[in-house]
């Protein structure tokens, strides 16, 4: 999700996934603690998101993963047919 065609630089994570939520979208993330811990506050509480991909960095250009690798990832996740609906995927294990 870009952030600035909705105005949504300045937002918190809590309001940029609720936009998510509203808007039936999946998160992409490098915020993996901060996201990871929304995604599990609305599952305690019984709520549904659309998921959660999660990549972590280690800021080192040899082992981060390049934007081509993320989408690589994304494909290997779609055909490992893997249910997104309120699941948090790491992408760095789809690196493949």
């Amino acid at each position: 999700m870009q952030t600035g065609k909705h105005h949504l630089a300045s937002k918190t994570d809590r309001e940029l996934f609720e936009f998510a939520i509203k808007k039936k979208r999946i998160i992409l993330t490098s915020n993996c603690r901060d996201f990871s811990s929304l995604a599990k506050e609305y599952v305690k509480a019984s709520k549904k998101y659309p998921g959660l991909f999660m990549v972590y960095k280690d800021n080192n250009r040899e082992k981060d993963m390049s934007r081509a690798e993320i989408v690589k990832a994304i494909v290997n996740v779609e055909a490992a047919g893997l249910s997104l609906q309120s699941g948090i995927i790491t992408l760095n294990h789809y690196s493949y």
